[in-house]
């Protein structure tokens, strides 16, 4: 009867370990989609309210969809759709591509 029992327990055990790996593994990419969001919008007035936006939409989706691997799986499909997005940004054109400037503000390549 120990067996069966101990069975359970470990894969118990083995389902809270992996959930918890997923969730955060989960959050660190939203994180960065949201900063991305926040941070690469090119309309100032939107950026906070498009990253919250997408952190309640993360939320949401985590919530609904039940078992949470599926869950998981539209979480990965809009941060992608971030990322994707974010290769597609130009850099800016405001200066020489190769320019450095120094930390010490002297100057100099």
């Amino acid at each position: 009867m120990t067996a069966p029992n101990r069975r359970s327990f470990l894969q118990l055990l083995g389902l809270w370990a992996f959930n918890g790996v997923l969730l955060v593994t989960l959050l660190g990419l939203t994180l960065w989609a949201a900063g991305a969001l926040y941070f690469m919008l090119p309309l100032k007035e939107i950026r906070g309210f498009s990253a919250a936006v997408y952190v309640i939409a993360i939320l949401s989706l985590l919530m609904a969809i039940r078992p949470l691997w599926k869950g998981a799986i539209a979480v990965l499909g809009l941060f992608f759709g971030v990322l994707a997005w974010t290769l597609t940004i130009h850099p800016s054109k405001r200066r020489a591509l190769g320019t450095r400037r120094r930390a010490d503000g002297l100057g100099g390549n």
